[in-house]
């Protein structure tokens, strides 16, 4: 009897109220009131087993955390994470001293991010404007497999802790959203687009086909580009030996003058200005001496004709003179007789004939 008057008179003294829930976002802010109205003769601000504040007296833990209004009791939490996810709790004792205790449950949640879609056709018909296509919505790592066709998705919807995950179609578009208590978002995707485009295999066969075209292109731009350094090389080789032979000594034939009679010879020197033939010929001439010299005719009588030709005395390369002409009768216009002296040399390279 005495246990059960004692728990009366505690429930009577002191009177907790159910836990208020709030769900907030991360970085924001939330302010606790109480609701029960003044005059409080005492009251203590809790997280958990922590005191945050006592009257006036702070929690150095807390001081730049919270805003604490003293006259109303009200409890303000800046800047909240996920640390901050639990109960907080006020103890307050009126002028009765009746003490009674409110609670409030916080959760501090993350924006949802922008969901991931993945659809693949399962069967499709563009004349009957029939798809049958899977969809798989995925927000944090958590999924959402579904079958679909023009009618809807099935299933819809699936429940995690931290996320609300559903597929739907409107206006012929898929809908994958994903959701919390404090944010919500959603990607779509047109249906026609999807079930009605082109197969892999034509892709691949449209990307091959250009590929082909791009790499004929390029080499036959790199021929027509070998073909004109070829040609420009060429030509500048060309003008090279062109120049090298301009640049080359002419050689000037060495010519005697005339001697003051008419039967003094008269020679010149003749240089092979190329003396190297072609490999093909059997053999190499190189021009040494020319003579020339002018003399009268000889008119020789009958009675001589046994004698020797006192006509004309030519001698070698080393010391030429003019010949001696007797027994002239008669004077006549005189004519130049020219000699050629030359040596004839053959090929080195020249293969032997069979």
């Amino acid at each position: 009897m005495f246990l059960l008057l004692s728990c009366w008179i505690l429930a009577g003294i002191m009177a907790v109220d159910p836990a208020r829930t709030y769900y907030q976002a991360t970085n924001s802010s939330l302010c606790l009131h109480v609701t029960k109205p003044p005059p409080y003769m005492r009251s203590t601000w809790m997280f958990g087993s922590y005191v945050i504040v006592s009257d006036l007296i702070f929690n150095p833990q807390y001081q730049e955390k919270v805003d604490y209004h003293h006259g109303n009791k009200t409890l303000c939490i800046k800047n909240l994470t996920k640390a901050d996810t639990g109960t907080y709790a006020i103890k307050i004792q009126d002028m009765t001293f009746k003490e009674t205790e409110e609670n409030y449950r916080v959760n501090v949640q993350d924006a949802v991010p922008r969901p991931v879609i993945a659809m693949s056709v399962l069967r499709s018909n563009m004349s009957a404007q029939f798809c049958n296509f899977t969809v798989n919505c995925s927000v944090w790592g958590r999924w959402l497999w579904s079958m679909c066709d023009k009618g809807g998705c099935h299933p819809s919807q699936k429940l995690f802790s931290e996320v609300n995950i559903t597929v739907s179609m409107s206006n012929r578009a898929v809908v994958c959203s994903g959701n919390n208590h404090v944010s919500t978002n959603h990607v779509s995707e047109n249906m026609a687009t999807m079930c009605f485009r082109k197969d892999d295999t034509e892709k691949r066969e449209a990307i091959l086909t250009n590929a082909l075209l791009i790499i004929s292109g390029a080499c036959a731009c790199f021929i027509v580009l070998v073909f004109i350094v070829s040609y420009i090389v060429k030509k500048l080789c060309s003008k090279f030996k062109l120049n090298q032979l301009e640049e080359q000594p002419q050689h000037e034939p060495r010519t005697s003058t005339s001697s003051s009679t008419p039967s003094d010879a008269a020679y010149e020197n003749i240089d092979d200005i190329n003396p190297i033939q072609d490999s093909r010929s059997r053999t190499s001439q190189k021009v040494d001496t020319v003579y020339c010299f002018s003399m009268q005719p000889i008119n020789v009588p009958a009675s001589h004709g046994g004698d020797d030709d006192k006509g004309t005395n030519v001698k070698s390369t080393g010391g030429a003179t003019a010949p001696q002409c007797v027994g002239m009768e008669e004077k006549q216009p005189p004519v130049q007789i020219c000699t050629v002296y030359s040596e004839l040399q053959k090929p080195r390279n020249l293969k032997p004939q069979h």
